[in-house]
């Protein structure tokens, strides 16, 4: 069986698509009244947790002083999103991971951002995952194995235009065997999420069960 890897994806897609200027995202006015409502919800005084389940757990760039893994009753990770400036474009879009109210548990990593350096941090971690507008932030409690911690998270807004809610499987193999945007591809994307939580001991069998499949489709172009 064919694998996905770098190597594979890259024999087969551009690394990433020259385009025009994403569309314009939420201002940062609003983006920080969005994060102040977050913080005025905060429990503690200590830091705040952020509950990553996709890119977040990969990319890093915000400042964080402990990391576990956990999970959260009730929600699913889900290529729930379409995606116009990342890993896709306005005129191909591709799909991007969310969190949506289901039945179940999403496991992934949760962040602890410390008091003293808070708000620097979650302004990076605002920007990365609010800037587009399709999320919500929520607060969740994240089972840990040393013990719950309540975090915010960012849920699928099934109210917002590029909300793409169930795409069928085959439609969504097809786009993220061949999305690609100024970020890259929907592949590495599919790829680096699911190596993430392997590396965290959490994997996920529904991005391996896209990993394999996108894979054979990249394996037999061209045969």
């Amino acid at each position: 069986m064919t694998a996905l890897t770098r190597a594979l994806i890259e024999a087969h897609l551009p690394r990433e698509a020259e385009v025009a200027p994403p569309p314009a995202g939420v201002p940062e006015a609003q983006l920080q009244q969005g994060m102040q409502a977050a913080l005025d919800q905060r429990r503690a005084s200590d830091g705040i947790w952020v509950f990553a389940y996709g890119s977040l757990i990969w990319e890093g760039g915000f400042d964080h002083d402990a990391a576990r893994a956990g999970s959260v009753e009730g929600l699913a990770r889900r290529y729930c999103i379409w995606d116009d400036r990342n890993r896709g474009t306005t005129a191909r879009r591709a799909l991007t991971l969310g969190l949506e109210h289901q039945s179940g548990a999403c496991a992934g990593v949760a962040f602890h951002l410390a008091e003293g350096r808070m708000r620097e941090a979650l302004w990076t971690v605002w920007c990365q995952e609010m800037t587009g507008g399709y999320y919500t932030a929520e607060w969740v409690e994240v089972a840990t194995r040393q013990g719950p911690v309540t975090a915010v998270t960012f849920i699928a807004d099934p109210r917002h235009p590029l909300y793409a809610g169930a795409v069928s499987e085959a439609e969504t193999l097809n786009i993220l065997a061949t999305g690609v945007g100024p970020g890259g591809t929907a592949a590495s994307y599919l790829l680096q999420t699911a190596e993430a939580l392997r590396r965290w001991g959490i994997p996920d069998a529904y991005l391996e069960r896209y990993e394999a499949e996108v894979a054979r489709r990249l394996g037999t172009e061209g045969r």
